[in-house]
Formats: C-alpha cells, structure tokens, sequence
C-alpha cells in the first residue's frame, strides 16, 4: 500500500474519532478560535452567540480530573440560537485566511441545526478534512521524507489539534507545504514559473496564519539551484548572488542583529533579555514550564495543558522518529544545505520564545520578568520535520540499516500505540 494511503486510511480513523471525542471548548482557546472565525460573517452577533460563556461547560480542576457539567453540555448542543435575528457583515482581512475552513464548516453547521455544539463540532470537521486532505497530497508528491511527514503529522498533538477549531491546521499545512517544496527543490535544483506561483501561494498562507513563519523563506538563500522556463532571465543574478552568497548573508545577518539590538536594547535591555532567554530555556528551577513546552509539549500536552503524554512515550517517539530521520539513504545534501535547514527548529524556537517575551508576558507577570511565559509545544512541532535534511548531511556517515518491512510496522505501531495512549488519557480524565 502507498504511503499516503496508510496516512488516508490513520487520519480519517484518528482524527475522525478525536474531532467527537475531545469534548467541545476543551482545545486551547477553542471558543476563541470559534468567535473569530464566526465573525467572518457575523461580527455583530455576540448578543446572540456568546462563545466565552460556553468555557463552563467543563471544570478543570488540577490536578483533579474535569468535572462536565452534564446539563449544560447537553444544551449546548441541544439549544439552538436564534439565527433570525443574526445580521450579516464581511468582516475579511488576511489574518481570517487560517480561520475559513472553521468558517465554512460553522456555517454548515448552523444550516442543518443552528446550536452552538453542532456548529462547532461542523467545523472542526471541515478543519480535520482540509488537514487530511493537505497532508495526503504532500505525503503524495513529496520525493523523499514520506515517513518523517507522515509520522509528524499523526504524533498525538497533531491529532488534537487537527481535530479542532485551531489555526493550527492551516499553520501546520502552510509549514509541511513548505517542507514538501524545499525537499523537492532540493531534488530537482531549479525554480520554474510554476514553482514560483506555488512558493508565493505557500508565502502568502505562511504569513497568513503566524508572521514569524516569513523566516523560513531564508533557507531559500543556502539552496544551490538554478530558474528555468519564464525565469531564466534571473539566473545571471541568482549566479552571481550564490558566488558572493558569504558576504552578501554575512552583511544582512550584521544589518538585521544591528537593528535587533537597538531594538532590545531601547524596551527591556541586553543583558535582561540575554538573561530571559537562558532562564526560559535553560533554568527550570526559575521556568517550571521548560519541559512540558520543549519536551512533552511537542509531542502531546492535551485539554488545557492538563493531560500531558507519559514522558515514557515521548522517549520512544524520539527513537522511532529518529530512526526514520536517518534511514532513507537516498536522499543526501552538502553539510552546509543540511545545516542551514536544521537550523529551522532552534531558530524558530528562539524567535518564537522571544515574541512572546515581547508580546504575551508583560500582560503575565509583569515588564520585569525573568522569563517568557506563554509559548506552547505545540508551536514548534511542525519545525520537527526540518529535522530532516539536516540528518541528510550525515547520512553516510552513520550506518543504521533496516528493511523496509519492519520500518513500516515500527511506524504504524508506533503512531497506534500512541494514538491508544491518546485516547485512555482523554476518556480517564473527561468521560470517566
């Protein structure tokens, strides 16, 4: 069976049981999701459909398990609203691009049976068959790497997350569409019109859902390739720039620290922030939050950050996943392209970490914080898969040889294994 079918087959049964057996608004900031998405085309509705007041249909008491208020979940898919008196207003701006799959389904949802736990539950289908649907054609046409996007793409996490009203899908999918681009570039060396239209759709929706995604185009300058067909007009520049590639990246990389710096050290200074970033990273005795957002965050921290997977399981997702980054010896890049695109994920741990230092944690604790507090494992899940290419740099280098058969059953088996973990975790600490 192809590999994309065996993700077909998993997500839909996965992520098809998740979308009902998550209960409703217990996905970080899911009623959140669900008013911005609604006020696409309802902006003036909140008279009528208060998504806020629905977060006390479940309690969650730590570390006690939920308490569901059984009455109210009930009516909260049993009441309907009162869709007469909902006005409508275009409310479109470029942020609402990660938010129309949940539209469209919360509008289907309101179509046949206008309450409000059937309008979500709408809509994270329609969410869940975007991201099945997305990944399935990546898994398809990517050249190598199928493993590695398919096991990502179903660690427990994504499967929460998928199965939910978060822009998380359309961030994950803008993300793995950028990888899948990359990985094939890498294969074939060249940029044609059609590549281009594709890597400007791929931007748009990169920067759509989170601006710090605008970072991951500067891989693009440590790629050797060349333009063809309508584009081959720009390869004398391209030529020229990859030549004097050093110093070109060594003087932009001077410019944009220069402004950086001036820029920290005009709001909370050097040495504070220089200290906030090693304390959040580093110190767990000042950031308690340090191994469920680095460790256990990525790979599954479920509900309101209150079900964290086993650390246990975590340990053997890293192994089967570096297994699988290190097998496929037939695709293998210069160290210097490997290292560029590992640099992905400590990257963008570091920039995210550090906009919600700027952005998040003032409102928290205060401007004299000595760390960033807000970041969530999930944000950087989706920069595991460039994990990838840089092991391609290695490769060669270290022997680990197995066959075809037992890769597939030690990925299936393990994707299975922790999908059960999964689900006991959710029906112990919500239906049980």
């Amino acid at each position: 069976m192809k590999i994309e079918k065996v993700f077909l087959y998993l997500a839909i049964f996965m992520i098809g049981i998740s979308v009902f057996f998550m209960p409703a608004t217990e996905v970080p900031d899911e009623v959140k999701h669900a008013d911005t998405a609604w006020h696409i085309l309802y902006p003036d509705s909140d008279n009528i459909l208060d998504w806020e007041a629905k977060n006390d249909i479940i309690n969650n008491p730590q570390p006690a398990d939920a308490d569901v208020n059984w009455s109210l979940f009930k009516q909260f898919f049993i009441d309907k609203i009162d869709t007469s008196q909902i006005s409508t207003r275009l409310n479109f701006d470029i942020k609402s691009i990660s938010y129309l799959p949940q539209f469209i389904g919360m509008y289907i949802g309101k179509t046949i049976y206008p309450s409000l736990g059937i309008i979500l539950t709408f809509g994270r289908l329609i969410n869940a068959a975007v991201y099945i649907i997305a990944i399935f054609y990546f898994i398809k046409f990517i050249r190598s790497g199928k493993e590695v996007l398919l096991f990502v793409s179903l660690l427990p996490m994504m499967i929460q997350q998928a199965g939910s009203l978060s822009y998380d899908v359309l961030n994950y999918v803008a993300i793995a569409g950028f990888f899948t681009f990359i990985i094939n570039l890498l294969h074939r060396r060249t940029i044609g019109m059609k590549h281009f239209i594709l890597l400007l759709l791929l931007t748009i929706l990169m920067v759509a859902v989170k601006l710090n995604n605008i970072f991951l185009l500067a891989v693009l300058a440590f790629i050797n390739f060349e333009c063809a067909d309508k584009l081959l007009f720009l390869n004398p520049f391209l030529k020229k720039f990859q030549k004097n590639r050093l110093v070109v990246l060594s003087i932009l990389s001077l410019l944009i620290s220069l402004v950086a710096i001036i820029y920290i050290h005009q709001t909370v200074g050097i040495k504070q922030f220089i200290s906030v970033m090693f304390n959040t990273l580093v110190n767990n005795n000042l950031n308690g939050a340090l191994n469920t957002f680095l460790t256990t965050g990525i790979f599954g921290y479920f509900g309101w950050l209150t079900i964290p997977l086993p650390l246990w399981v975590v340990f053997i997702d890293i192994f089967v996943l570096t297994i699988l980054l290190l097998v496929d010896k037939n695709f293998e890049l210069p160290k210097s392209e490997a290292v560029a695109l590992g640099m992905v994920f400590p990257v963008q741990v570091a920039i995210i970490i550090a906009i919600m230092y700027f952005l998040w944690t003032p409102q928290i604790l205060g401007e004299n914080a000595s760390i960033s507090v807000g970041t969530q494992g999930r944000y950087f899940t989706p920069f595991l898969l460039y994990l990838y290419p840089l092991c391609a740099g290695w490769k060669k280098n270290i022997n680990i040889d197995i066959n075809e058969k037992t890769k597939d059953w030690l990925l299936i088996g393990t994707l299975i294994f922790n999908y059960v973990i999964y689900l006991v975790l959710i029906a112990i600490y919500y239906w049980f």
